[in-house]
């Protein structure tokens, strides 16, 4: 049967092709794969009516609430694949009515639903997965995509920050970025008015949460806050975070946390507390130690050259010579990559600096 099928593929006999495909969905209609292979054909065909009538029939047949959940999932999945939004969006709303529905269901509708433009349904069911979320990951996860859709059309204005695993000299040894007009510090401007007042909310409720769910309510407070540049009301509940409104005591925070804390103090160009959440991180969450070891190489090189052009000042005379570029990144990435000899991205960045402190021999024997 199978070289029947395939001589009958590649000769483009339909008709042959429909009946092995539809045999199999007789002999074992239960079995997904023949049920999404026939509608694939189906699909290929330009017969959107067989597609969908055959997916309705399969997620019917179903023999349990648990299994005919999961079809209904995947049958969804696959109309929405082949842009029939409108019959995947039918299947989503009878998936989020059953029992065991949760976030998983949710988003898949709201995701259909913001595709079709109806965004403000979208946003309800976003919200219920937010509301239902136990962790800062979850909670990020559904805000990133409560943006998105508050967003529509518009992605521009919303710039992630840099997550780049890969060493970049300052501009300042590059020449990049020489008489650039981009303004250093972002705003909210840009930002349509529907995520601004969405933020607005959010931050409100922050300020005057207080009891069961306080943390969440200002962590998403934090968020928004963050995601709109507002800078000083940032930093003021990260405050409310990190430590106890009653007693001043600090108090552990999610890692999620402290890598926007990282990404407040970017935005802020922070510079010092850019290190100490760099060091903090590269010690706290190792799978992304490299990473951020290598961005604090990055800062580390920048603050030298800073402080050696304010001592080689025309004003200052002296006898000592200026120490080479690097000293310090480089005593960082050498620590770093004794500790992960196999990591690329620690030895390209090392022999970057060793080539620019005129260390040839040093930098090619890092190669060998």
């Amino acid at each position: 049967e199978k070289q029947v099928l395939v001589f009958a593929q590649n000769r483009t006999l339909d008709a042959v092709v429909e009946r092995i495909l539809r045999a199999r969905v007789e002999r074992d209609p239960q079995k997904a794969e023949a049920v999404f292979d026939l509608a694939a054909f189906f699909r290929a065909r330009r017969n959107p009516a067989a597609e969908d009538q055959l997916l309705r029939e399969f997620t019917a047949s179903a023999t349990s609430d648990e299994e005919k959940q999961r079809r209904l999932n995947d049958a969804s999945a696959f109309l929405a694949a082949g842009s029939n939004i409108e019959s995947a969006i039918v299947l989503a709303r009878e998936a989020v009515s059953k029992p065991g529905a949760g976030s998983e269901e949710w988003l898949r509708l709201a995701e259909l639903l913001a595709e079709r433009g109806e965004n403000s349904e979208a946003a309800e069911w976003v919200e219920k997965v937010w509301q239902a979320s136990t962790t800062d990951e979850d909670r990020v996860d559904a805000d990133e995509r409560m943006l998105s859709i508050l967003m529509g059309d518009d992605k521009s204005t919303v710039k992630p920050l840099d997550p780049s695993f890969e060493f970049k000299l300052p501009d300042a040894f590059t020449g990049s970025g020489f008489a650039s007009d981009e303004p250093a510090r972002p705003s909210d401007e840009g930002l349509p008015e529907r995520v601004t007042d969405f933020a607005d909310k959010a931050i409100d409720l922050a300020d005057a949460v207080i009891g069961q769910g306080a943390q969440a309510r200002v962590f998403r407070g934090f968020w928004w806050a963050l995601k709109t540049n507002r800078i000083e009301k940032a930093y003021e509940l990260l405050n409310k975070l990190e430590f106890d409104p009653l007693t001043g005591k600090a108090r552990p925070v999610s890692m999620i946390v402290k890598q926007l804390k990282l990404d407040l103090a970017q935005l802020d160009e922070n510079v010092p507390l850019m290190m100490r959440q760099l060091r903090l991180l590269a010690e706290s969450d190792p799978p992304s130690r490299i990473r951020h070891t290598l961005r604090l190489a990055e800062l580390l090189m920048e603050s030298e050259r800073r402080a050696d052009s304010e001592y080689a000042n025309p004003g200052w005379k002296s006898d000592t010579p200026l120490r080479p570029p690097g000293v310090e990144a480089a005593k960082l990435l050498e620590r770093a990559y004794r500790e992960s000899p196999d990591s690329g991205p620690l030895l390209s960045a090392l022999s970057q600096i060793y080539f620019l402190q005129r260390r040839t021999e040093d930098a090619l024997a890092l190669w060998k």
